[in-house]
């Protein structure tokens, strides 16, 4: 297993978007690679990237942004079957499975998602935290 990119996430009111996102852009010398609006969650999500820190802006308002707050880190992999494997082997937790994606708890009790490209572009956030929050907006 080889981790291709990492994002840190960092979470703002819908409002703040726009000067968060260039801010980070400012802050790296990165490029927006990803923007997209997660309807059915009340969030948009964008991605800066850049050669030494990328970040994962996850805007909403405060109840949308709960259940994605637990995930602190996004990392894309060669093969998330390796990644499920070693994580066994480690000691970290697989706490769920979605297309594309797995959520782990590492041994420090980080919370974090892990996705092949390809996959589920949507899958930012565990079902679990999901529940905890009512289920985000319909």
């Amino acid at each position: 297993m080889h981790v291709l990119k990492s994002w840190v996430r960092v979470f703002c009111d819908t409002k703040a978007a726009e000067d968060v996102i260039d801010f980070y852009r400012g802050l790296t010398g990165g490029e927006l690679t990803l923007s997209y609006g997660y309807k059915e969650r009340r969030v948009r999500m964008a991605g800066i990237s850049s050669p030494n820190l990328s970040v994962m802006v996850v805007a909403g308002d405060a109840a949308a942004r709960k259940p994605f707050e637990s995930v602190r880190l996004t990392l894309e992999v060669d093969d998330l079957a390796a990644v499920e494997k070693a994580f066994t082997y480690i000691g970290g937790e697989v706490l769920e499975r979605a297309e594309g994606a797995l959520f782990v708890r590492h041994p420090d009790g980080t919370l974090a998602e892990y996705v092949r490209h390809g996959g589920s572009a949507k899958a930012a956030v565990p079902a679990a935290a999901a529940d905890q929050d009512g289920g985000g907006a319909s």
